[in-house]
């Protein structure tokens, strides 16, 4: 890279001393075989460095291909795991979904037969209520005809 600099730089010099010391734009200046040699040296130092740059950027092009590799495996390692998660989470959800089916199954269950326990008792109730109710309507019967059972139903207000 010095030397590529360096011959820019020399090029660049010997170009500006030339014209620099010129006063007529008609002067021709003589080109020698050493001059021709020297700026073949220096086109083939270009050269060289041109093709070594570019085996470097060829390099360094291979290392971008292989880091793209890389950054490919571990989207697909994530990608996967990422599956991994939402399946995680899906049986959780079908978990939690069957557990609150079965609750509710259970309680219906386990319900059941005390519903049909306390249906039993309300027809009991019911049928002991209705029992009552004709007890009483005897006993007002017969309290037209008795003064004492009259007393005893006003007594706890059943008159």
């Amino acid at each position: 890279m010095r030397l590529i600099w360096s011959g820019i730089f020399l090029w660049l010099f010997i170009y500006v001393s030339n014209t620099w010391g010129q006063t007529d734009s008609t002067m021709v200046v003589p080109f020698t075989l050493s001059d021709k040699i020297r700026l073949i040296r220096i086109e083939e130092q270009m050269n060289t460095k041109f093709h070594e740059i570019d085996r470097r950027f060829e390099q360094v092009d291979k290392r971008f291909e292989q880091i793209d590799k890389r950054f490919e495996q571990i989207d697909k390692r994530l990608d996967r795991l990422e599956d991994l998660v939402w399946a995680a989470i899906f049986a959780l959800l079908t978990a939690m979904i069957m557990l609150i089916g079965f609750i509710l199954w259970d309680r219906r269950t386990f319900l059941k037969p005390i519903n049909l326990k306390m249906n039993d008792i309300e027809n009991e109730h019911q049928k002991q209520k209705e029992n009552f109710q004709n007890m009483l309507q005897v006993l007002k019967e017969k309290a037209k005809e008795d003064d004492t059972i009259k007393e005893l139903l006003k007594k706890f207000n059943l008159w």
